[in-house]
């Protein structure tokens, strides 16, 4: 590309790049329990509706979305919203908050990418994605590659063109760009943080597959998919196309093999036995014998083409052209030679994608993200899981399925700010949500600290083994140890906890924990008043910790008090009556077990608590 036609792409970038975001955004709520979301949505509205016209423009959207990516994040359920406008949003939050919530994963999901094949592509399909600086920048970079290897289309003026103005049709404009749209939209995903582990692309975009993997660089990746449409397209006067059917190859095999039809009959037979049936938006008929014709051609134009030797931490490639896993440095001229010509084997490919035949039988993989046009492969590897008995696989949600996600750069926004005046409910958490205490709630007083969590059976299925009679029981040790994590939360910033010391533990009330509903706890800690006069901060803290079952009175538990000791506030003499007071309970502790060697089995404790209860 000439310096003038650089400068050119420069300032149409820049010009994309100074236009003000102004479509829809990704807005992400959080929830501690799934039926929080409407508490949630509603406190939302109302503070939307005290902001009124302020709230409608971009700069606050933009900061609306990144505080409640922020500050939410970390809860057990999510739920998303899309919405271009504050009323929208609003609108949204009023009738389905929350309408598609999941609870998010507690390990971190592994992805696998699959690049959506050719005659998915529509006019100006990806343009608005130009705003963002990433996949701008690959792009213009692509349009220097085109240039250099004789391409008169353009990326950016192609995907500009509307209705019967675009050429997206035509394999010598499809295949590159498609596969320009492809590899932008990985390294656009990267900048968002997300990363596969497994990768598989169907037919031609393979090429972005390989590219993901480091197989194949950005010059090599956009010379396989030029000369492949230049290839293609010298074979028009085949008059070839292509259908997708709802059958197997094995049927689809047979009906062919038996009637001998022409593709247009063909289509009337399928619609008379009701099996769907869509002609494709191609004009050349791949992987056929038809392709014999190009062989030579293709494989003369991408000779130059080497593969990356393969590398640590590399995503796994599964090939639709043999259905198994395949090696970055297979993927030279050969073998894109063969993708042109051969079946493809995308069934097998998807099944060894999730569920590797020489593997255990468990999914490697949690969630299939199509990177393409739109979801045209969804049903199809539906099917194909469901065929195989495969379940447990996410698709095309990445938020909702607990991934980290950099929602500011997936909103093409900037420079996003907290929001300081939201509601309570959407206070940032200085703390992760954890599976037992759950995630501190907004002061309701000073020195007035409270959380608030939901333990479910079904989440920690560790607790069951703890019953008496045939009622699982929270463990007294648990509620010390949720006592514990709490007072943790709250030692003071640059020092250092020596110790957390626990007294007058009275343990009044057993926590019942039933099957099928989840079991609210709220853990209260607040400075212990001796007296009400006086200055000096307590230095112990007074605990409770309550629990309630669905729309139960919530019920005391547990009381008692609790203190952190710091290492700071120890002096050298201090040291030394610690150590000499830690020496005796050790050596008690030893004699101890030496009087009492035998251990008494928990399966007796518990068959004698059951007995009891008898």
């Amino acid at each position: 590309m000439s310096s003038r036609d650089w400068e050119t792409h420069q300032r149409h970038s820049q010009h994309i790049h100074n236009t003000r975001h102004t479509g829809k955004r990704l807005f992400v709520i959080g929830s501690q329990d799934q039926a929080g979301f409407k508490r949630v949505g509603g406190a939302l509205v109302e503070h939307l509706d005290s902001l009124s016209p302020a709230a409608s423009t971009p700069e606050y959207l933009a900061n609306l979305a990144h505080t409640l990516a922020v500050a939410r994040s970390g809860l057990s359920w999510r739920a998303s919203i899309l919405a271009e406008s504050a009323v929208e949003l609003r609108d949204k939050l009023s009738t389905e908050p929350g309408e598609n919530a999941n609870r998010a994963s507690t390990s971190q999901p592994r992805i696998g990418f699959v690049f959506t094949g050719q005659g998915a592509q529509w006019a100006r399909m990806g343009f608005e994605l130009l705003e963002r600086p990433v996949f701008r920048d690959f792009v213009a970079k692509s349009a220097a590659v085109l240039k250099d290897l004789g391409c008169d289309r353009d990326p950016v003026k192609e995907l500009a063109k509307g209705g019967d103005q675009s050429r997206l049709g035509l394999p010598e404009t499809s295949q590159p760009i498609c596969s320009v749209l492809q590899v932008a939209l990985v390294d656009e995903l990267k900048a968002w943080g997300i990363t596969p582990s497994k990768v598989a692309g169907h037919s031609s975009r393979e090429i972005a597959a390989a590219y993901c993997i480091g197989a194949l660089s950005q010059e090599d990746a956009i010379a396989a998919a030029y000369y492949r449409g230049k290839a293609s397209a010298g074979l028009k006067h085949l008059k070839g196309g292509m259908m997708a059917v709802g059958y197997s190859a094995e049927e689809a095999n047979k009906l062919i093999s038996q009637t001998k039809l022409t593709s247009g009959k063909l289509r009337v037979v399928l619609d008379k036995r009701r099996v769907f049936a869509r002609r494709l938006k191609v004009d050349v008929a791949y992987h056929s014998a038809h392709m014999n014709s190009a062989f030579a051609e293709y494989s003369a134009s991408i000779a130059h083409i080497e593969p990356a030797p393969p590398s640590l931490g590399r995503p796994i490639m599964v090939s639709s052209v043999t259905g198994s896993e395949v090696e970055a440095e297979l993927l030279g001229p050969y073998y894109w030679v063969r993708n042109l010509i051969s079946p493809v084997l995308f069934t097998y490919a998807i099944k060894d994608l999730v569920t590797p035949a020489d593997g255990d039988g468990k999914n490697t993989v949690d969630l299939l993200i199509e990177i393409g046009p739109h979801s045209a492969l969804a049903g199809p590897i539906e099917q194909i899981l469901s065929h195989h008995g495969i379940k447990n696989v996410g698709y095309n949600e990445l938020f909702l399925q607990g991934v980290p996600l950099e929602v500011q750069k997936a909103n093409g926004d900037s420079d996003g700010r907290l929001l300081t005046n939201l509601p309570p409910e959407f206070i940032a958490q200085n703390f992760p949500t954890r599976s037992l205490i759950g995630a501190q709630v907004p002061h309701m007083a000073e020195n007035q600290f409270v959380w608030r969590s939901f333990i479910r059976l079904s989440e920690e299925p560790w607790i069951r083994g703890h019953t008496v009679g045939s009622t699982v029981l929270f463990p007294g040790a648990g509620i010390v140890s949720i006592v514990l994590e709490a007072a943790q939360q709250l030692v003071d910033p640059g020092k250092i906890a020596r110790a957390f010391r626990l007294r007058d533990i009275n343990l009044f009330a057993a926590m019942a924990l039933p099957e099928d509903q989840a079991t609210e706890v709220i853990i209260h800690l607040r400075p212990h008043l001796i007296a009400t006069s006086g200055s000096a901060p307590a230095s112990w803290l007074e605990y409770t910790v309550s629990s309630c079952v669905g729309t139960d009175q919530l019920r005391d538990n547990s009381r008692g008090l609790v203190t952190i000791d710091y290492e700071e506030n120890r002096s050298e003499q201090m040291a030394t009556e610690d150590t000499r007071i830690e020496a005796t309970q050790i050596a008690d502790n030893n004699t101890i077990l030496k009087d009492c060697p035998k251990t008494y089995p928990k399966e007796r404790f518990y068959q004698h608590m059951t007995k009891a209860c008898v």
